[in-house]
């Protein structure tokens, strides 16, 4: 089955005029000839970035995205409208952000943490700045002393919010930092509390 949004890795069964025809055995995915690496030939197994057209049909890609379904990223709007707005995933589409997804208003400019996720009506890619809608709040598998991957969200009146482990939110507070930080950073750090309090390494 192919995950939309995802890597995959599917065989080559055709070559036509827009592109190669990639398969997993069920459904068939275009992979344009800009995007083909040398001497691939049919009945060769290749990686691609997998997600859907306006056409509906499914679109490979071997460029790497900024963020894949299930991701949280740090990601620019390159466009708005009265309807939502679309941030920049690193590929030739860029990503939707519906009004009603938007935290706050997002406008031309602006950078935000998102939320990667599926339209459950079309499978369309689509991303969200309301994210605490998608964090894990319960089996939160993380002790005191654990290292965690933490991308800096905003900042509090305690300190800094923070995704841990692209799974949870955690909180950075202030007088235990050493360093200035700010949103979209990267940073590795260890779990204070199982409450989530996070410091950085």
């Amino acid at each position: 089955m192919i995950a939309i949004g995802q890597y995959n890795d599917l065989r080559i069964i055709n070559k036509t005029e827009a592109g190669l025809i990639l398969t997993e055995g069920d459904k068939e995915v275009l992979l344009p000839y800009y995007d083909v690496p040398k001497n691939a030939e049919i009945g060769d197994n290749i990686t691609v970035f997998v997600y859907v057209q306006k056409d509906g049909r499914l679109l490979g890609t071997t460029k790497k995205p900024l963020a894949c379904v299930g991701d949280f990223a740090y990601l620019t709007v390159v466009d708005d409208n009265e309807d939502g707005a679309f941030m920049d995933l690193g590929l030739d589409k860029d990503i939707y952000v519906p009004r009603k997804e938007q935290k706050r208003p997002m406008f031309k400019g602006d950078r935000h943490v998102v939320y990667v996720f599926l339209d459950e009506n079309n499978d369309r890619m689509v991303a969200s700045s309301r994210l605490t809608n998608f964090i894990e709040e319960e089996d939160i598998d993380l002790e005191e002393g654990d290292e965690v991957s933490l991308l800096i969200v905003d900042r509090s009146d305690l300190g800094y919010n923070a995704i841990v482990d692209n799974k949870y939110i955690g909180l950075l507070y202030t007088n235990e930092l050493f360093d200035e930080l700010n949103p979209g950073e990267l940073r590795k750090g260890w779990i204070k509390k199982s409450a989530l309090k996070a410091k950085l390494t």
